[in-house]
């Protein structure tokens, strides 16, 4: 609170009392209009979900590239400038451009363009690491929307007086609040941007509902994904946040102890009793993974020698195997293992499930917990 207090101060001693976005007097022309609030809601969630999306295929795009790492902004800013040339809209944050959609001066044609290569240029410009934010571009696709949406309405219903600009203001709102997951800031926001009461119920209504769909298709916004890719869970506690900063390739044992589907189980029996180990990994003639086999499994046949010398293990074993792949984090290798209560899971190739490359047990992946929590606990004492 105070950091924000003489963050104002000082802001308005340097740039006056004038905000940078200006926006118009909000009025509510009928009750009825809440209506297309909620449909305008329900359109900013899909299309917040969809933005997020994008944005990280384009990065996933950008980072796939081989190219030296300074060269990525340059190309960047070169894609962004040719769109630029048709669409000079796209450039800089844009509070300008909003401010007279706000008032209502800009085409319907030209918005709808602007949600699709706005969304487009701000993720290339982001992920090719040239500087930004998204907190500007987000209240432009809002105000984009909402102000095309507001021309549609308009258009439909000629006779109600509807001002598109109004729904360009809620839709700054909503678009951010859907996109980013904060629904509180989002309403605030425009309640301090309009100082009008009237807008609070729209903005309300648009911003739950935008964010409540933007979160059933992404659980995470766009300021926690990246952070979530990184292994870092906002919501989750310290001990999450190491297990998912650790990858199964890094803790797995490549020396796999694996059984022949074909060994008897007399065979096996004598196989055990020289192991610590109590789950195995069942094997073809071709070395691919065809089940597994725990010291449970054989126990209930143990006391039947008859069978001993003509049973094989496969006949014992679970076809249905729970794997785990190298690249995957310590969370979801426990959260399987815990599924079914066992010690082992195999860890296999991505491209061939069939193919072992490795097994990790649940004593590995503590171990390793413990390894970097107390890596963590020693480096905090010495700073």
């Amino acid at each position: 609170m105070i950091a924000s207090g003489m963050a104002t101060v000082v802001s308005r001693a340097l740039l006056g009392n004038e905000a940078e976005l200006a926006a118009p007097a909000y009025l509510l022309q009928s009750p009825w209009e809440l209506l297309l609030y909620l449909l305008l809601g329900l359109i900013i969630g899909l299309l917040a979900s969809g933005f997020i999306d994008l944005h990280f295929r384009i990065k996933d795009l950008i980072d796939s590239i081989r190219l030296p790492k300074l060269s990525k902004p340059v190309l960047g800013g070169l894609l962004v400038g040719l769109i630029g040339i048709g669409l000079p809209q796209i450039y800089g944050n844009g509070y300008e451009f909003m401010s007279s959609v706000l008032e209502g001066q800009q085409p319907l044609i030209l918005l709808l363009v602007l949600i699709l290569v706005k969304a487009v240029a701000t993720s290339i410009t982001l992920n090719s690491g040239l500087p930004g934010g998204m907190f500007a571009p987000c209240l432009y696709l809002g105000a984009v929307t909402g102000g095309a949406f507001g021309l549609l309405c308009a258009q439909l219903f000629p006779g109600a007086d509807l001002a598109p600009g109004a729904y360009a203001l809620v839709g700054m709102g909503a678009f951010l609040s859907a996109a980013t997951h904060a629904p509180m800031t989002s309403i605030f926001l425009l309640f301090e941007i309009t100082d009008s009461y009237e807008v609070i119920i729209p903005i309300m209504l648009a911003c739950v509902i935008g964010t409540s769909i933007a979160r059933h298709f992404n659980k995470e916004s766009l300021e926690t994904a990246e952070l979530v890719r990184d292994g870092i869970d906002l919501e989750a506690g310290k001990e999450r946040n190491i297990m998912k900063a650790l990858q199964v390739g890094e803790v797995m044992s490549k020396d796999v102890e694996k059984v022949p589907e074909n060994m008897t189980l007399g065979q096996f029996a004598k196989f055990i009793a020289s192991t610590r180990h109590t789950n195995f990994p069942l094997v073809d003639r071709k070395g691919a993974l065809s089940g597994i086999i725990s010291v449970q499994d054989f126990m209930g046949v143990v006391f039947e020698p008859e069978l001993m010398d003509l049973v094989v293990v496969k006949e014992l074993a679970t076809i249905d195997v729970i794997t785990v792949h190298a690249d995957e984090n310590l969370d979801t290798a426990m959260r399987k293992i815990g599924y079914r209560n066992i010690e082992q899971l195999p860890v296999v190739d991505r491209a061939n499930h069939h193919k072992l490359v490795g097994i990790i047990s649940r004593r590995d992946m503590v171990s390793a917990y413990n390894r970097v929590l107390m890596a963590r606990t020693l480096g905090d004492e010495d700073d």
